[in-house]
C-alpha cells in the first residue's frame, strides 16, 4: 500500500456497464488519456477485484487526474448563504450583494462558514454584514483577537457600533483602544467616539463608520478637537456634513474661527467646513456670489418667490414650474435674473411662453443669444424657446429641416 499511499486521491469514473458505477482512485495526474484508459479496461477490472497493490504499479501515469476543489468551494459559498439567510432573515438580494463585494471567490475553503458563525455567534447585525461585507472574509483567529480586544474598550454599550475596525491591524487597533481607554476626560460618556457621537446627535455606528477612516481624530490631543468641534457647532454646521469632511480638524482653532467669522458676516445661509480649508479666492469668489444673491433677492427669501413675481404668478405657481423642470433649483438666482432680462427686455418673450418652458432658466446666456440670433434670421418665431433648450445635435438638426423646408417652399414659388 505505500505506493498508494504516495499518491494524491483523485476519482476516474470507469464506465458502467464494465464496473458499474464503482470510481477508481489513482492520484497526481493531467492530461488524461482518454484511448489508454478504454484499452485497459481489464487492468481496470482486474484492480477492483484483485487489489491495487498487485496492478498499480503496471499502470501508465497517463490515467492521474488532478483533483478541482472548485466544487468544493462552491458548496462552502452555498452553505454561507443558507447560514445567512436562516440566522439573520437576510434576502437573497442582500445575501448576493454580500458575497460579490466581499470577494469570498479567493476564500480557503472552510473558513467562511467559522467565519460568519462566529460573527453571528458575537452579535453582530445584519446591517454590519451589508455596510461591510469584507468582514466574511476576516481569518478566524485574527477576528476571534479583535472581537475579544473591542470587548476592553471602556464605555463599550454595542460591539456593532465599533464594527468599522475590525478592518484595521491587529496592532494598530489595540493602539487605538488603548488611547481611548487611556483618555479619562471622557469616562462619563463612554470614551472619545461616544463623546463625539452624542455632540453631534448621531449614532455611534455611523459616526464610527467615518472616524475608521480617519482615525487621526481619535489621536489628536483633546484640546484641540474640542474646540474645533464646538466652534463648528457653534456656527452652526450641519453634523454630517463634519462627518464627512474631517480633515477641517486638522487645522488650528484659530484659523477655523477666523473662516467661519467670515463665512457669517457674508450672511452665508449655510455654512460648510470646506469653507474652513478652500483657498483664499475660493472664498472670497463664494462670499461675493451670496452678496450678489441677496441683492438680487431683497426682501425675498426664495428663488421661488422671485421666479414668481417676475412671471407675475403666485409662489404656488412658480413651484409647480419649477418642478417641471427640477434642475431649476440648482441655478444660482443672479443667472436667472440675467436671463430673466434678457427674455423679457430685449427679446420680447412674454411670462407666458418663459413658463412654458421652464428649462429656458437653465441654459447658457450667450448660447441663448447664438441661437435666437439665428433663428430670427430664419424668419422662425413660434415655438423658438422650445428650440433653443435642444442639444446642440437636436438643434442643428432642427436648423437643417427648417432651411430645406424654406428651399422647398421658394422652389414651389
Amino acid at each position: 500500500m505505500q505506493s498508494v499511499q504516495k499518491l494524491l486521491p483523485i476519482v476516474v469514473n470507469l464506465p458502467r456497464r464494465l464496473v458499474g458505477s464503482f470510481p477508481l482512485f489513482v492520484s497526481h495526474a493531467r492530461n488524461v488519456n482518454r484511448s489508454k484508459l478504454w484499452s485497459n479496461r481489464t487492468l481496470l477490472y482486474s484492480t477492483l477485484h484483485h487489489g491495487v497493490d498487485g496492478v498499480i504499479s503496471e499502470l501508465d501515469t497517463d490515467y492521474i487526474v488532478p483533483y478541482q476543489k472548485q466544487d468544493e468551494s462552491f458548496i462552502s459559498v452555498n452553505n454561507m448563504k443558507k447560514l445567512l439567510k436562516d440566522s439573520l432573515d437576510l434576502s437573497y438580494g442582500e445575501i448576493e450583494q454580500i458575497v460579490n463585494n466581499a470577494g469570498v471567490q479567493n476564500i480557503k475553503d472552510g473558513t467562511l462558514i467559522s467565519t460568519v458563525e462566529m460573527l453571528i455567534k458575537a452579535g453582530i447585525r445584519k446591517e454590519c454584514f451589508i455596510d461591510f461585507p469584507w468582514i466574511i472574509t476576516l481569518q478566524r483567529p485574527q477576528l476571534k483577537d479583535k472581537l475579544v480586544l473591542l470587548c476592553t474598550l471602556n464605555g463599550l454599550k454595542d460591539v456593532n457600533d465599533f464594527i468599522s475596525y475590525l478592518r484595521l491591524p491587529f496592532l494598530r487597533l489595540r493602539k487605538i483602544i488603548r488611547n481611548l481607554n487611556n483618555e479619562k476626560k471622557y469616562a462619563s460618556y463612554g470614551n472619545r467616539a461616544y463623546y463625539f457621537s452624542e455632540k453631534l446627535a448621531l449614532h455611534p455606528y455611523i459616526v464610527n463608520k467615518h472616524l475608521a477612516k480617519r482615525l487621526f481624530v481619535l489621536e489628536m490631543p483633546c484640546d484641540m478637537f474640542e474646540k474645533n468641534l464646538e466652534l463648528m457647532l457653534k456656527y452652526k454646521i450641519d453634523s454630517m456634513s463634519i462627518l464627512k469632511d474631517l480633515w477641517v480638524f486638522l487645522y488650528a482653532p484659530s484659523i477655523v474661527e477666523t473662516r467661519l467669522k467670515r463665512a457669517k458676516l457674508g450672511k452665508k445661509d449655510k455654512i460648510k467646513p470646506w469653507m474652513i480649508k478652500c483657498r483664499e479666492p475660493t472664498l472670497k469668489r463664494c462670499l461675493q456670489l451670496t452678496q450678489e444673491k441677496l441683492e438680487v433677492l431683497g426682501d425675498k427669501q426664495t428663488a421661488e418667490e422671485y421666479i414668481a413675481e417676475r412671471l407675475q404668478i403666485t409662489v404656488e405657481e412658480a413651484r409647480a414650474v419649477m418642478k417641471r423642470y427640477g434642475q431649476v433649483r440648482s441655478v444660482r438666482v443672479t443667472k436667472i435674473k440675467e436671463v430673466f432680462d434678457y427674455l423679457l427686455d430685449e427679446a420680447g418673450f412674454s411670462t407666458l411662453e418663459i413658463a412654458q418652458v421652464p428649462r429656458i432658466l437653465c441654459s447658457s446666456l450667450k448660447t441663448t443669444k447664438k441661437r435666437l440670433e439665428e433663428i430670427k434670421k430664419l424668419g422662425c418665431h413660434s415655438h423658438s424657446l422650445m428650440v433653443v433648450c435642444r442639444s446642440k445635435l437636436q438643434y442643428q438638426a432642427w436648423i437643417e429641416r427648417w432651411k430645406k423646408m424654406n428651399q422647398i417652399k421658394e422652389t414651389q414659388k
